[in-house]
């Protein structure tokens, strides 16, 4: 599954506005077996997430999206979701 989100990422990463470059960087970071969970988080203080998240192990990746670019994020995730 995860493998599926990253080529799909890949593929519509730039009409999202997520880095290309940052997305490969996630998955080449990946050893075998392994695994890589996107979150959108929309509104948080980062102070009482991050702690929050951390507590699971592993690394924790951070960009920021335009207000244009989370919109059409969102509005791309919503359309798989009612495509699947």
């Amino acid at each position: 599954m995860a493998g599926a989100l990253l080529g799909y990422l890949l593929s519509k990463g730039t009409d999202l506005g997520v880095d290309i470059k940052f997305i490969k960087n996630v998955g080449d970071s990946l050893e075998p077996n392994e695994s890589a969970l996107f979150i959108l988080v929309v509104e948080a203080t980062e102070d009482k997430l991050l702690p929050e998240i951390t507590k699971f192990g592993g690394t924790v990746y951070q960009i920021s999206l335009s207000n244009e670019d989370e919109e059409t994020l969102k509005k791309a995730l919503e359309h798989e979701d009612n495509s699947a």
